[in-house]
C-alpha cells in the first residue's frame, strides 16, 4: 500500500493520553479505508513488528523517537499537532514527578485557546 491515510479530524488536543488518540486514530483510518489494517499501518511506519503499534497503543512498549517519527509520516501529523502530540508521548512515558509536570504545563500552553464572542 503506497498511498498515505487521509488527515485526521480527531481533535489531538483534547487527548491527555497519546495511546487514546492512536487508537482512536487507528479506527478512524479504518472507517474510513476498512483495507487499512494495523499491519498495514506498522509496514508503512517501517516496523519490523506487525504488532509493534498494538503493543505502543495497549502500553506494552514505549514509542521511541523514530518511531515516533514514522507515525507523524504515516498519519500527516505536522507542525503544532506533531509538537503536541510529542510533547503528549514525553508526558505519558515520563516517571520523574517533576519533569511530568513540566510537560503538563507545555501540554496546556499548547493547547488552542478559546475565545467567544458576544
Amino acid at each position: 500500500m503506497s498511498r498515505k491515510p487521509s488527515k485526521s479530524k480527531l481533535n489531538i488536543y483534547s487527548y491527555e493520553d497519546f495511546r487514546a488518540y492512536l487508537k482512536d486514530l487507528v479506527q478512524e483510518l479504518k472507517d474510513l479505508k476498512p483495507d487499512l489494517t494495523m499491519r498495514k499501518i506498522a509496514d508503512l511506519a517501517g516496523f519490523g513488528s506487525p504488532s509493534y503499534l498494538k503493543m505502543i497503543i495497549d502500553g506494552k512498549r514505549k514509542l521511541s523517537e523514530e518511531s515516533f517519527l514514522s507515525l507523524c509520516e504515516v498519519f500527516t501529523i505536522k507542525d503544532k499537532e506533531k509538537t503536541f502530540l510529542h510533547t503528549l508521548v514525553n508526558f505519558n512515558q515520563c516517571k520523574d514527578p517533576d519533569s511530568k509536570k513540566d510537560y503538563l504545563k507545555l501540554l496546556n500552553d499548547l493547547r488552542p485557546r478559546v475565545t467567544f464572542s458576544k
